[in-house]
């Protein structure tokens, strides 16, 4: 089973992608792929989930930390502006408090939006060990640790101000513009339209986070782009599925 891997592509059934390694009594082991509607098998994933076995093999902070591998850290929000740095942190404290919230993650907490998403990532060897490691708001142990160290836990949440925004267009991929021919836009202004704008950002999914968690859902062909800091900054989100917000969609 994979989570976070890849981006997480809905159909009308919600499914999600399972790998199975079945190990045959030849000592061959045979790998297959599998699709699977996720309300009929979330029960026995989140058993899995929650299972040590998966856990250890999923995450593996504590081998990282016996074998000194993670040489640097950078923490990046739903607005990939950075957080922090093990600059910032105690690498081996941080990665304590972490490993502790991880064994005791619940399914259930994956369905909310990360706070924060983790790198290694090393130019020279182009591979990141911590890719689809996330801060979740369940991760009381690593957030306590990084209010103790004194990271800014406003840049945390990645909010935007709402003074801050400064233009935000809907791209609506179902439909076209007939003159154009070109996907159909709809372009909001933060003092005409904040009523719809606020409904927006309420239920709005930073698309770099579905990345790193196939749990979170977005409505299909259509996604949004919200400028700020005076045109200096700007972030593409997704709805949930199932969010209406009239006039939008």
């Amino acid at each position: 089973m994979c989570f976070g891997e890849e981006p997480y592509d809905p159909s009308a059934e919600k499914n999600n992608s399972y790998v199975i390694c079945y190990h045959l009594k030849n000592g061959k082991d045979v790998y297959r792929s599998y699709n699977a509607s996720i309300n009929e098998t979330y029960e026995a994933t989140a058993h899995i989930y929650e299972s040590s076995a998966f856990k250890n093999y999923k995450y593996q902070v504590d081998d990282f930390k016996a074998t000194g591998a993670i040489k640097r850290i950078e923490a990046y929000n739903g607005l990939s502006d950075i957080v922090f740095t093990s600059q910032d942190v105690d690498t081996d404290r941080f990665l304590a408090a972490y490993s502790q919230d991880l064994e005791n993650r619940k399914f259930d907490d994956l369905k909310e939006i990360p706070y924060i998403y983790l790198s290694t990532y090393d130019s020279k060897t182009y591979y990141d060990l911590m890719y689809g490691y996330c801060i979740y708001p369940s991760d009381k142990n690593t957030l306590a640790y990084l209010k103790e160290a004194g990271v800014d836990m406003d840049k945390i949440e990645g909010k935007i101000p709402y003074d801050e925004i400064t233009k935000v267009t809907v791209y609506d991929y179902d439909n076209f513009d007939e003159e154009t021919g070109m996907t159909q836009e709809t372009v909001l202004d933060p003092e005409k339209d904040k009523a719809t704008i606020q409904k927006l950002m309420e239920v709005a999914i930073p698309q770099q986070m579905i990345n790193y968690n196939s749990m979170l859902i977005p409505t299909e062909n259509m996604d949004f782009y919200v400028e700020y800091r005076a045109g200096n900054g700007g972030t593409y989100f997704s709805l949930r599925a199932g969010t209406v917000i009239p006039g939008i969609n």
